[in-house]
């Protein structure tokens, strides 16, 4: 069972403007790894990563370029500074979003 203020950043983040949008991000991250596959450097892909914060403070959002589903320590500890209840990563190759916790151990959430 989530608690109140999980559930209603979960319902903030389905939204399905916002879902599109994040779609789209994902699409923005995939081009620009192929851009970098073609110009020789793949393996930066720090400058492929797109990100949103919700602006109530319900959520993050980011794409992983690479499509490693769990949260890094920098994710996780930025989503907890900034007070947000879900951590959403776009896994870009797959086009899958899988929400977290805002310790990076529980999946609420794939879409």
């Amino acid at each position: 069972m989530l608690d109140k203020n999980t559930e209603l950043a979960l319902e903030d983040f389905e939204n399905p403007v916002k879902l599109a949008r994040f779609k789209q991000m994902m699409n923005e991250t995939n081009q620009c790894m192929k851009n970098r596959e073609r110009t020789g450097n793949p393996k930066d892909t720090d400058e492929c990563e797109n990100a949103e914060l919700s602006q109530m403070n319900f959520w993050t959002f980011h794409t992983h370029p690479h499509g490693k589903s769990t949260p890094s320590g920098l994710d996780i500890q930025t989503s907890k500074r900034l007070g947000k209840k879900l951590m959403c990563i776009g896994l870009a190759p797959s086009g899958k979003i899988v929400c977290y916790d805002t310790i990076g151990k529980k999946i609420i959430k794939t879409f």
